[in-house]
């Protein structure tokens, strides 16, 4: 009955986006990008090479989350079809896949949620990409491009452009850094996410536009068992350290909103075989858990000291 109703999904994604603006928005936002699970482990498969290499992985669900001192929600989302399940082959398992979106790709999928976010006006410093696009180039670029400032979780062992020009690994890079360098956040302006963590940065490659540069950011556990994170970075050269580590640090902000979603709303629990249906409650799961956003915030907004911290404004 979702799939078959005739209302426009898409304006009600776009009244969800305005709504969480209106009630959230703040200059020191983020946009965070995600895709959890849906259904088998196979779909996640699908994310780590191009889709013409990747048929018959399954269909990955990819979110836009908004978080910013006031709370946080998803504004946007798009499906992510193998191509050996589109075309109506023998493989396919989803029905109703519009044509022109048979062959989209990962990365044009995400660029349409961030060209909707910032089209629409919403408030963001930085946007936070996850290690799951990790390998997509094409987003970090397309970023860059347009002068916007991200932070991009990746793995230990993969390559980043020194400023010598050569390509090493990450934690080697990371490895010569003297123990010195290392900080962690001061109370009164770390947030707790980042004060749990010791963090440096180094600076790569060369930035093409004045004002601007790209670092290899790095933090290190002081609390449980030692490991260190790896972050791709590129923001205005004024940036400091401890402005890198509250937007690397609220990373998890992503997997906690989809995880209450998940409890509250039913977000990502719907077991989907049509394309129309899977947008139409996804949409309408955004929708009801917005409202909820909305009123703590209200509440917030009441009373400060009811809502714990997730991500504080002052990074100076």
């Amino acid at each position: 009955m979702l799939g078959l109703t005739a209302w426009d999904i898409d304006g009600v994604r776009d009244d969800v986006r305005t709504y969480v603006a209106d009630r959230l928005g703040s200059r020191h936002g983020l946009l965070l990008i995600g895709a959890p699970e849906f259904g088998s482990s196979r779909r996640r498969q699908a994310l780590a090479v191009p889709p013409t290499e990747g048929g018959g992985h399954g269909n990955i669900g990819v979110f836009l989350v908004y978080a910013s001192p006031k709370g946080y929600a998803a504004i946007d989302r798009e499906l992510y079809t193998a191509e050996s399940r589109t075309g109506g082959g023998a493989g396919c398992q989803m029905t109703g896949i519009p044509e022109d979106l048979e062959q989209a790709t990962m990365p044009s999928l995400i660029q349409d949620m961030l060209e909707r976010a910032v089209s629409g006006y919403v408030p963001f410093a930085w946007v936070i990409v996850g290690a799951e696009f990790r390998e997509w180039g094409d987003v970090r670029a397309w970023l860059k491009q347009r002068n916007i400032s991200y932070v991009s979780v990746i793995r230990n062992s993969d390559e980043v452009s020194a400023l010598n020009g050569c390509c090493t690994r990450a934690d080697r890079l990371i490895n010569e850094v003297p123990p010195h360098l290392w900080r962690r956040p001061p109370i009164d302006v770390g947030t707790i996410s980042s004060r749990q963590y010791s963090w440096t940065r180094v600076k790569i490659q060369n930035s093409q536009v004045p004002g601007r540069e790209h670092w290899l950011l790095a933090g290190r556990a002081i609390i449980g068992q030692e490991s260190t994170d790896y972050f791709l970075c590129y923001g205005r050269r004024s940036t400091t350290l401890n402005e890198l580590a509250n937007a690397a640090s609220s990373s998890h902000l992503l997997g906690e909103c989809l995880k209450e979603a998940k409890r509250d709303v039913g977000l990502t629990l719907f077991d989907f075989d049509s394309w129309r249906t899977w947008y139409a409650h996804t949409t309408l799961s955004m929708l009801g858990f917005a409202g909820l956003a909305g009123a703590k915030a209200r509440m917030l907004d009441e009373d400060p000291a009811l809502s714990p911290q997730t991500y504080e404004e002052n990074s100076d």
